[in-house]
């Protein structure tokens, strides 16, 4: 039906069924291809196409009862009204910037051909649009359909005269941002340049030099929010670390603030990798977001946008040496240092966590010891982990557990330093 065949094949066997994949396509494609199909997704084309006349006239052109196209109609009224967005006169109605932000999502979602969506007219113009920015911004594939989609639904907006914008929105960007895209996309609209602006900038495509030093208030007080707790946390960041994550601490804080609709958009729902992973910063975004929806309640709306943000963020700008102790490891394998130095250089590669390999015999107390002799090491406070040779993929993966484990107990341990560290002299005295 939706022609995965060639990327998904189920086996049946006496004991199990098997899902087998073969890496060119994802489970995904099978939602994708449901939207596309949906007669959610065609009620929603006819009335933004304005072509809607009647239930029974979507039901009788696609071949189903009254009773369906009335209950899919009042299932899209029912979750689209908690974001002003109604079925109304034959055509979508009510807060304009929720209607385009749902349209580009769901676009963007689908198979559907740009044909299918758009009159000739916008096409051809936004085509255009889209060759003109190549030239300057390179764009993915991806990124070309989602640019598409959101230059085609703004241009249409702009033709109805419902385009519109936060009025502090254009102040973000400097004139020179103004000026140069005005001239890439042969537009005098304001507000439909500041429209493409805000995409290339939460698309990383904008440079420094077309944003203003002083942005917006919310903003500058999210962003020295979130550094000054990481900082009182762990340690006073590098300065250019710093001006890295201000910037994009900036770019979240922004998309918080602009783009109500599309916070989730490519989030995924799962995220047990990272605290696997990334134990003491997804330890840490806990208690800060815990504290932050405690005391700013208006954001609950926006935790998991945020707290996966924020992740994102600490992982590809901190080094995890920077926040946690080393995980202190001993190899001491019988094939000598050779064999041992051949662990170590596999450790890197399997294993992504702070840790440090240390020689035996020094004054270090070893964290862990690996080894591939039963019985030489005796288990007291380091952990010792005997591994077959070479080691098998449930070997890394144990040793992983293990090492997980002791950072998250690094980490609590740590914390409580830094509590003690921060109380007054006088009250350890009394403690004491």
């Amino acid at each position: 039906m939706f022609d995965l065949e060639k990327n998904f094949r189920l086996t049946v066997s006496e004991l199990m069924i098997c899902l087998e994949i073969n890496g060119k396509s994802s489970s995904k494609a099978l939602l994708s291809r449901y939207i596309t199909d949906s007669l959610s997704m065609k009620m929603v084309l006819a009335f933004f196409q304005e072509k809607y006349i009647s239930i029974e006239n979507f039901a009788e052109q696609h071949h189903v009862s009254y009773s369906v196209a009335y209950k899919v109609l009042q299932g899209l009224k029912r979750n689209l009204k908690k974001y002003q967005i109604f079925f109304e006169k034959r055509k979508l109605t009510g807060n304009p910037k929720n209607i385009r932000l749902f349209l580009y999502n769901l676009f963007n979602s689908t198979e559907i051909s740009v044909e299918k969506l758009y009159a000739l007219p916008i096409i051809i113009k936004t085509e255009k649009m889209v060759k003109n920015l190549n030239r300057y911004y390179p764009l993915s594939a991806y990124e070309k359909k989602k640019l598409f989609h959101f230059l085609a639904i703004n241009l249409l907006s702009e033709q109805e005269d419902s385009l519109d914008i936060v009025n502090n929105q254009p102040l973000f960007f400097s004139d020179i941002g103004f000026f140069y895209l005005k001239g890439v996309l042969e537009t005098e609209s304001v507000v439909f340049i500041c429209k493409i602006l805000s995409w290339l900038y939460l698309h990383d495509k904008l440079d420094q030099k077309y944003l203003r030093k002083k942005e917006d208030e919310t903003i500058e007080w999210l962003n020295e929010r979130f550094i000054e707790s990481f900082e009182k946390r762990f340690k006073r960041l590098p300065k250019e670390t710093r001006k890295s994550i201000q910037n994009e601490l900036t770019k979240i804080h922004f998309k918080l603030l602009h783009y109500t609709l599309n916070k989730s958009d490519e989030f995924p729902l799962d995220i047990s990798f990272f605290n696997q992973n990334y134990p003491t910063f997804y330890c840490y975004l806990l208690e800060y977001m815990n504290d932050l929806m405690s005391k700013h309640k208006e954001l609950l709306q926006d935790k998991f946008f945020l707290f996966f943000s924020y992740l994102l963020l600490l992982i590809n700008h901190i080094p995890v040496q920077l926040v946690s102790e080393p995980v202190k490891i001993i190899i001491d394998f019988s094939y000598g240092a050779a064999y041992n130095r051949f662990i170590k250089k596999n450790l890197s590669l399997y294993i992504n966590l702070n840790t440090k390999v240390i020689e035996a015999g020094k004054t270090d107390f070893p964290d862990v010891i690996i080894t591939n002799r039963n019985n030489l090491y005796e288990e007291s406070v380091s952990q010792v982990v005997v591994w077959l040779d070479p080691p098998r993929a449930v070997d890394w993966g144990n040793l992983t557990k293990i090492l997980l484990t002791i950072q998250e107990e690094k980490y609590k341990d740590s914390k409580i330093d830094k509590q003690i560290d921060d109380f007054p002299e006088e009250i350890i005295d009394r403690i004491e």
